[in-house]
């Protein structure tokens, strides 16, 4: 699951908060992920497939660079509480799960992605292997929560420092 936030969520004015939630809706229908939209001040994505949520993560802190965003993966088993209106399917992660989720993105530095232990031992290869995109900034070896880092790179055309990790700027 992905767990998005930012530290000025709740001050954020209703243009702010409209183009957030739809990128992270367009997204995750991109990425085959599903919107938890009961929850305040943060985004919560659950995925079949922890490859997609890894690269829907990196999407969108892209995209959404200007909005200073903490982010974190987690792996586990949660309940699905599934509600029905007339006209709308919703679905709400249940569990302790969420909680960890919330955890590891609060290790992540501002325009990064920290990744559990869990989620790690799954996407490893992708990340390392594939053009990912992206600048491993730690490992944790002692954390339970998270067990590395991931900043992605700008977009091709875009001369601008991404990260605030430690000070780093990534330049293409």
């Amino acid at each position: 699951m992905l767990y998005a936030e930012a530290n000025d969520i709740a001050e954020w004015n209703s243009i702010d908060r409209d183009r957030f939630t739809a990128e992270v809706e367009w997204l995750a229908m991109r990425h085959l992920g599903t919107v938890d939209r009961f929850l305040d001040h943060a985004a919560l994505v659950f995925f079949d497939e922890p490859a997609s949520c890894v690269k829907m993560a990196m999407e969108l802190q892209r995209s959404a660079s200007d909005l200073h965003l903490h982010m974190g993966i987690h792996t586990g088993i949660c309940d699905i509480g599934t509600f029905r209106s007339r006209h709308e399917l919703c679905c709400s992660l249940i569990g302790p799960e969420i909680g960890l989720a919330a955890q590891v993105a609060a290790t992540a530095a501002t325009g990064s992605i920290a990744i559990s232990p869990e989620t790690y031992a799954l996407v490893k290869d992708d990340i390392h292997t594939g053009d990912s995109g992206c600048l491993l900034t730690e490992e944790f070896h002692d954390s339970d929560l998270a067990q590395v880092c991931l900043t992605p790179t700008p977009p091709k055309g875009v001369p601008a420092a991404v990260s605030t990790f430690a000070g780093l700027g990534v330049l293409r």
